[in-house]
């Protein structure tokens, strides 16, 4: 949605926004193989960072109508749930695996590994947050950010606690009780259920390939519009295009969740 013109123009920001997306990745990439966490757990960890995130580095849900405790309710759900989950984290983690196959066993993230990729992650978002072109929340709006991001959170170990729970209970009857519950890793009785197969989702793997093509053609030729959206000038029918394609593939991703009843692996 910037474009190549955004790139020219301001390559400190891009560099900026690398380091952000290259310290998320690792840091994502170790909670799920450390926890083994499946496509619902990644959409709600990825809808609790992306709703700070939307208000720290783009501050979108402070810029239009901050009408709900002081932020934009529509835009920090829209862009937790729409982008940050859906397209810019089940999607590619998706398409991640179909090119490169998780070693689930690979060392995890040490300490001074997370240490390190948060200080990056944080450095970078300070440095966004310098720009004269940011919007700074108000105080209770600050809190809202805080609130929602908790309440993904709660959600997210609620999910990830049934679901050890329920794969306990799958792999006692299969053993038929031959453990007691107090001798099973939470991190093993996971294994069985993720170590497998990655299937081919095949609407997936076509979406990915148009969503390549799209974003190339979008930055290299939608640039002729810019508008300023919050910190950030992007070109408005980059933006409307990446919009509408950005919703498809939620849909197509919800289809498959939640009325096909299929799993995303990630």
């Amino acid at each position: 949605m910037r474009g190549i013109v955004e790139l020219i123009t301001r390559p400190l920001l891009f560099f900026v926004i690398l380091i952000i997306y290259f310290t998320l990745f690792v840091m994502l990439e170790d909670l799920i193989t450390r926890y083994r966490l499946e496509d619902k757990s990644l959409i709600l960890l990825a809808c609790c960072f992306g709703s700070i995130y939307v208000c720290v580095i783009s501050s979108s849900a402070f810029l239009v109508n901050p009408w709900f405790f002081g932020v934009n309710l529509g835009v920090l759900l829209f862009v937790s749930i729409v982008w940050w989950a859906f397209y810019q984290t089940l999607f590619p983690f998706y398409l991640a695996q179909r090119l490169f196959h998780r070693n689930w066993e690979h060392k995890r993230l040490s300490k001074t590994g997370w240490s390190v990729a948060l200080g990056f992650n944080f450095l970078a978002i300070f440095l966004i947050s310098l720009s004269p072109a940011t919007v700074y929340g108000t105080p209770m709006g600050y809190i809202t950010m805080v609130l929602i991001a908790s309440l993904f959170a709660l959600l997210l170990r609620r999910t990830i606690k049934n679901k050890n729970i329920k794969t306990t209970k799958e792999n006692f009857k299969n053993k038929n009780k031959e453990y007691s519950q107090s001798d099973v890793r939470l991190d093993t009785i996971n294994e069985n259920s993720q170590l497998k197969k990655i299937k081919e989702i095949k609407i997936l793997d076509f979406l990915g390939i148009v969503s390549f093509i799209l974003m190339g053609f979008s930055a290299g030729f939608l640039i002729f519009d810019p508008i300023q959206a919050s910190s950030s000038r992007v070109n408005a029918t980059a933006l409307l295009i990446i919009t509408i394609w950005t919703i498809f593939i939620m849909w197509i991703e919800c289809s498959l969740l939640f009325i096909k009843k299929e799993n995303i692996p990630i």
